[in-house]
């Protein structure tokens, strides 16, 4: 595949894409050509086998649709790739039905209110992604990478995102009861009104994260002791 862990073929292809030597338009057609490549669900099945003899785990398309999204949301000077839920889902059920992790690559998307609850996106990269009202309750979130991210009034009830990297993510009113964030780095976030309820925050980095008197924390946790701060106290904006 082209997205794996320590294969650089993805980056170097990157960086011929978004290369001089490629112009714009070109870089337009080819984002057009992706897009299209990763919204059409439909199968492709091995003419060889019969109609009886196909399941949904032999569709040949999910692995170019997987690269395809990739290859979109990396290609400079386009607009935010807005996905929907069940194109991202049918490709994550492939995976899920062999069996496989994938790393799902899709940084900067427009995916408000998409549901993926229970869903394995460990390590997935979605930095600058918007993600506001999505649904990731019990999703496996661990170690993902969440560069301000706008996770604003998502559902994470249960998630886990251990290890997970939201510095700069955008957590306001988020719900977050009972999820994993052990390890987590919340450098920066905005945890205003977020409710964290239940959350495991051992060795969470909350240095610099905003929250305030709407914020709901788990019982005897104190975060200004962890370095947030609380913006009804220091006169900080929830946009700074």
């Amino acid at each position: 595949m082209l997205i794996e862990e320590d294969n650089r073929s993805f980056e170097f292809l990157m960086a011929i894409l978004n290369g001089v030597q490629w112009r714009e338009d070109e870089r337009k057609n080819l984002g057009g050509w992706a897009e299209g490549c990763f919204v059409d669900e439909r199968p492709d099945f091995d003419e060889g086998k019969h109609e009886e003899e196909r399941s949904w785990r032999d569709d040949q398309r999910v692995q170019l649709r997987h690269a395809a999204l990739a290859i979109r949301c990396s290609l400079h000077g386009l607009e935010p790739l807005k996905v929907k839920t069940s194109a991202l889902r049918s490709m994550l059920a492939w995976f899920w039905m062999r069996q496989e992790w994938v790393c799902l690559y899709a940084t900067g998307i427009s995916a408000e209110g998409v549901s993926l609850e229970r869903t394995d996106l460990r390590r997935a990269e979605l930095s600058g992604a918007d993600l506001s009202g999505a649904n990731f309750s019990e999703a496996n979130l661990s170690e993902a990478y969440l560069f301000g991210a706008d996770l604003s009034g998502a559902y994470l009830f249960g998630a886990h995102l251990r290890g997970a990297y939201l510095i700069g993510a955008n957590l306001i009113g988020a719900h977050l009861r009972g999820a994993d964030l052990i390890g987590a780095h919340l450098s920066g976030a905005h945890l205003i009104g977020a409710d964290l309820i239940g959350a495991h925050l051992s060795g969470a980095n909350l240095s610099g994260a905003l929250y305030n008197a709407l914020t709901r924390w788990p019982e005897s946790f104190d975060p200004s002791f962890r370095g947030a701060i609380d913006v009804d106290i220091s006169g900080r904006s929830a946009r700074d």
